[in-house]
């Protein structure tokens, strides 16, 4: 794919909302269908995605020392959709996206 775009014209698509609904899609709806209700298998697997991305979030949390500060966060492109629910939910934080910084 970057040998066909620029960089940032696949960051700017990698961050985006189309990209968030397809990578939450992945979990909340082919892997969470597998199984069946004696074997829950993808709900386990979708529960241990959230709980990774907890721990990545608390991770975040972590680094932060005082409200003045500034973060990048650079990570995959399917933890992003449910790490920035979580930064947009928490009053302390401003989530700013990409696209603020990077032009195509």
């Amino acid at each position: 794919v970057l040998k066909e775009m620029k960089l940032a014209t696949f960051l700017l698509r990698q961050n985006s909302s189309e990209s968030d609904r397809f990578g939450n899609g992945l979990y909340l709806r082919e892997i969470l269908d597998i199984g069946d209700p004696a074997n829950e298998v993808g709900a386990r697997i979708t529960s241990i995605w959230y709980q990774r991305n907890m721990i990545i979030m608390k991770n975040i949390l972590d680094l932060v020392e005082n409200e003045d500060e500034r973060l990048l966060v650079i990570i995959g492109a399917s933890h992003r959709a449910v790490i920035h629910s979580l930064l947009e939910n928490r009053t302390e934080f401003r989530f700013v996206e990409i696209a603020d910084y990077l032009k195509d």
